[in-house]
């Protein structure tokens, strides 16, 4: 992962977390953490959520050595995952960082504890954190994506350039826009709703 990715991800996740918390639990085929944030303190409207694609574990304070791929975490049941996640239940994130080399997900809480997601994975996303349901039609989403790359679409404001990411289309009588990730070449397309 480059330094400028991390800088960068690190700029828009806590500023989009920081002092939310644990809010609730989404079921899948993979688990979903909802984080809430206080509307009084953001002009953020909608649902913050972590999809957890990847192996994931609770410290219960720092530690000197971190997991640094999925080999690393002990096998777990769905049932112990759960009991886990409901034990951060409520808690309140403090700060968010990415580990050094891969974008390695550590979620600090203000009692000491960290949720630890690894990032590593040579084919797969590890985990995406994102808003959903956002009234203010703005784009984030930040996904660990293979080979410890990261991904990275927010509001402009996070970059200083003067160039659109943006490309609002027609699609079969639907209005569509096509946004372009700040560090990288993917975008996502989206329904633009009138």
């Amino acid at each position: 992962m480059k330094p400028e990715d991390k800088q960068l991800t690190e700029k828009v996740l806590n500023p989009l977390c920081q002092d939310g918390q644990i809010s609730g639990i989404g079921f899948g085929p993979i688990l979903q953490l909802l984080i809430s944030i206080e509307d009084s303190k953001r002009n953020l409207r909608g649902q913050i959520y972590l999809n957890l694609g990847s192996k994931w574990t609770v410290f219960n304070k720092s530690s000197a050595s971190l997991p640094q791929n999925e080999n690393d975490f002990a096998e777990t049941t769905v049932e112990e995952d759960l009991q886990c996640l409901c034990q951060i239940r409520e808690a309140k994130i403090s700060r968010i960082e990415l580990g050094n080399n891969s974008p390695h997900l550590l979620i600090h809480f203000t009692d000491g504890r960290i949720l630890y997601v690894n990032g590593h994975h040579e084919m797969y996303e590890c985990w995406d954190l994102g808003l959903c349901f956002n009234k203010a039609k703005e784009t984030w989403c930040i996904v660990a994506s293979p080979e410890d790359r990261v991904t990275v679409f927010a509001p402009d404001k996070f970059i200083s350039t003067s160039l659109s990411r943006s490309t609002i289309y027609n699609q079969n009588g639907i209005a569509m826009v096509k946004i372009k990730a700040i560090n990288s070449e993917p975008t996502i397309t989206q329904r633009l709703e009138s």
